[in-house]
């Protein structure tokens, strides 16, 4: 009876930690060499399937081999810090902060700058419609739009609060940036903007999934809306300055500035950290996304610490 009574004590014991050991790592991280040391602040992903990551240190890098090994992509750009990227078809544009805009219309190889009408060189955020038409927001001078591929860019602040855009997204026919202003399309030269909450907040971030939209916040943590944005829930509370959303089609991840990164698979209604592996917490940006295989990759850039990558959450990754 009593060697009955501790096998099963072990056998507890056993599932206990195993419990634990889920729940505390859910995910593993893993860095990868050739941006390592560098402070990555954006990430895209082009049609033919490479990344692209834009960092503070030396420009534009890419990946063919879903992150595991990187390249520098700086040919036409002089080493200024990239601060946001974009891909759309077969075009890719990048911001600077000092040098404006870049486009490349061979996956990188190349690049040209394409500045004619901007007043600000320092462009924090991009989104690309369709390769001729895409929307700049600045660090002080608002928002630009192309509808030439970047020959010329033309204002559209009529309205705008703050000239400080951090991001840009479109959910269904409106588009919205921070500060948390919106205007619906058609008409597409649209010239006027409306408050869609959180006026105080400083939103770092915005990111639709599905009908949720979420915003980070420097100080405020994460908010939640289902009524693209005319009303706001918080829901990952307080004090998390969050840089970046992203999904690998699973779950959305954000990450934060000191805390590393969080996800939710419920919505937004209960965030986890999943940082094992990753060895610094200050976290700029992420990119989600599934391969045609079926694989669930969610790549990181951090400050100063290079990327790391985890694929199937936590799944092995042959680097």
């Amino acid at each position: 009876m009593k060697k009955i009574y501790k096998l099963l004590i072990a056998a507890n014991l056993v599932v206990i930690m195993l419990l634990f050991s889920a729940l505390s790592v859910m995910a593993d991280w893993q860095p990868v060499n050739g941006v390592s040391g560098n402070t990555v602040k954006c990430i895209t992903k082009t049609g033919t399937g490479d990344i692209f990551a834009g960092t503070f240190d030396g420009g534009v890098f890419s990946s063919g081999d879903n992150g595991k090994t990187w390249k520098a992509r700086n040919n036409g750009i002089a080493i200024y810090p990239i601060l946001s990227i974009t891909s759309v078809g077969t075009k890719l544009y990048a911001g600077s902060s000092g040098s404006g805009l870049f486009k490349s219309d061979d996956y990188g190889v190349t690049w040209v700058a394409i500045n004619n009408g901007l007043t600000n060189n320092s462009i924090l955020s991009l989104y690309a419609v369709s390769e001729t038409v895409v929307y700049a927001g600045t660090e002080g001078s608002g928002i630009f739009k192309t509808t030439d591929g970047g020959a010329n860019w033309i204002p559209m602040n009529t309205g705008l609060s703050n000239l400080y855009i951090r991001s840009i997204i479109k959910k269904g026919s409106d588009f919205l940036w921070e500060p948390v202003m919106a205007f619906t399309v058609p008409p597409m030269v649209a010239k006027n903007w409306w408050l869609r909450g959180l006026a105080g907040n400083q939103v770092n971030a915005l990111f639709v999934d599905g009908a949720n939209l979420f915003a980070g916040t420097a100080t405020n943590g994460i908010y939640w809306s289902s009524t693209s944005g005319a009303s706001w829930v918080q829901k990952y509370c307080c004090g998390y300055d969050v840089r970046s959303f992203s999904s690998d089609g699973t779950a959305v991840y954000a990450t934060t500035y000191g805390s590393g990164i969080v996800r939710t698979s419920d919505n937004g209604t209960t965030w986890n950290p999943v940082n094992n592996g990753v060895n610094n917490l200050y976290v700029e940006t992420l990119y989600g996304y599934t391969t045609t295989s079926g694989n669930h990759y969610v790549i990181a850039g951090s400050h100063g610490g290079g990327i790391f990558i985890t694929s199937d959450l936590g799944g092995k990754l042959e680097l």
